[in-house]
């Protein structure tokens, strides 16, 4: 109870950690966003006063050049009190002394002349005035304008990026959103829909009891834990022993030794692929001993399966490191093709390589080698299973619970065996090599997911 309660509060506080790195990428876009917009109307506000900027010196220029009103208005009236001016000087220079004779009209002619060239003179200081009030104005508008617009570039020039990276960065956020929804409608959908279908058709069985061949002879002496990290392997007169050279740990200078090219020649593209090419053969004269053991992986134990006691033995391939077999006959491996079954397409195992005895296989287990009977039907986790049976019922069922497949503690399928006098081996554990298939690992994944298309 209490490692289910902890298993629970782990795989919460897991679930936890994602969602809130997720909620804090959405939080930091959401500031980013803002900072944006506030770069955009500054932006816009800078665009407006480079606008305005650009009006006042067009102004400024009409004024120096004399096409603004108010320059037209300055020379016309200057232009007046020239004409006036030079009309008073004319007039005084035709009457220059009745002109200056008090109470005479040419005195009051020229005393009227002189005073509206005076306040032509008024008018045109006037005007002048309102030109360099004006010029003065637009200058110093222009001056505080261009200055603000010099802050707003000093402020939004370290928000500059932003601009260019946000767009990219939203169909980013939107991958990541559309890659969780739909992981979850994924599994809801192979959950739920797809794998029920198929779990309701008849269970494989690829030789069955009635063909009298399968038949074991004698009963699995031994179930639960087969294997051992060093593994004794006896071999009498006539028998050999075909092995990968690294799993070779004791021999004895008796034996017989040479190289086998390939575990069955008819097969040599699984033979390759399998890993079973240039074994080491050891032949003996009389009975004697060899042990083997994984000298690269600490935490792999191997198992040997007598084929006299369990029949025809499905096994794949990629577990399988011997066969101690009769020198003059030799362990049979026939291939199986289920093209036409849903669950072997769904599973994607559509081959399946069957040995048949005499003779034992060793294979090897992460975490050791398990041994179980079949007889009332039982399930086990696909990702660990070793091999089982020919004449056994086999057939796929889902996980046990959605969460558990849903927050990846267990993969979608199991394997389920049903039938008498079988056995199937698994692994004590998940061998994490081969445990993320084919978008896991990459070409790794993908070369995985063709050997297990092949049976091996």
């Amino acid at each position: 109870m209490l490692s289910t309660i902890s298993g629970i509060f782990a795989w919460l506080r897991h679930s936890a950690i994602k969602w809130i790195v997720i909620t804090a990428i959405l939080f930091a876009a959401h500031i980013a966003q803002q900072e944006v917009d506030q770069f955009k109307a500054l932006v816009t506000k800078s665009e407006a006063l480079g606008s305005e900027i650009s009006k006042i010196d067009e102004e400024l220029n009409h004024l120096r050049n004399g096409t603004d009103p108010l320059r037209k208005a300055a020379e016309f009236a200057l232009t007046k009190q020239l004409i006036k001016e030079q009309e008073r000087d004319n007039y005084q220079n035709t009457y220059p002394i009745l002109s200056k004779i008090p109470l005479s009209d040419n005195f009051a002619e020229l005393q009227s002349l002189n005073l509206q060239a005076f306040v032509l003179a008024k008018q045109t200081v006037s005007a002048a005035a309102a030109i360099s009030k004006r010029n003065g104005v637009l200058v110093q508008l222009r001056d505080d304008k261009l200055k603000a617009k010099i802050l707003l570039e000093e402020r939004t020039k370290w928000l500059a990026p932003l601009k260019e990276i946000f767009p990219y960065f939203w169909i980013a956020a939107g991958i990541l959103a559309l890659g969780i929804i739909s992981r979850i409608g994924i599994k809801c959908l192979m959950y739920f829909f797809v794998v029920p279908a198929v779990t309701v058709r008849s269970p494989l069985c690829l030789i069955p009891l009635s063909s009298g061949s399968s038949q074991p002879t004698k009963s699995a002496s031994k179930y639960g834990k087969i294997s051992a990290v060093s593994l004794a392997i006896d071999i009498d007169c006539g028998q050999e022993l075909l092995v990968r050279p690294d799993y070779l740990q004791v021999t004895s200078d008796r034996l017989g030794k040479s190289t086998k090219w390939l575990l069955n020649a008819s097969m040599p593209y699984s033979s390759l692929l399998s890993g079973m090419f240039l074994l080491t053969r050891l032949q003996a004269a009389s009975s004697d001993e060899v042990r083997l053991t994984n000298s690269n992986d600490p935490i792999s134990e191997l198992a040997i399966i007598d084929l006299e006691m369990v029949g025809p033995f499905i096994c794949q391939a990629r577990s399988l490191i011997g066969v101690v077999q009769d020198s003059g006959q030799p362990i049979r491996i026939t291939r199986h093709w289920r093209l036409c079954n849903l669950q072997s397409w769904l599973t994607l195992q559509l081959r399946y390589l069957v040995f048949h005895g005499p003779g034992k296989i060793i294979v090897k287990g992460c975490r050791g080698v398990n041994l179980d009977r079949g007889d009332s039907g039982r399930i086990v986790s696909q990702s660990v299973t070793i091999g089982f049976s020919a004449h056994l019922s086999y057939s796929t069922s889902r996980c046990e619970t959605f969460m558990a497949y849903l927050s990846g503690k267990r993969r979608l399928f199991n394997d389920r065996f049903s039938g008498e006098n079988g056995v199937f081996a698994y692994e004590g554990m998940q061998d994490h090599k081969h445990a993320s298939g084919l978008t896991g690992r990459g070409l790794e994944g993908i070369f995985d997911v063709v050997l297990k298309v092949g049976g091996l």
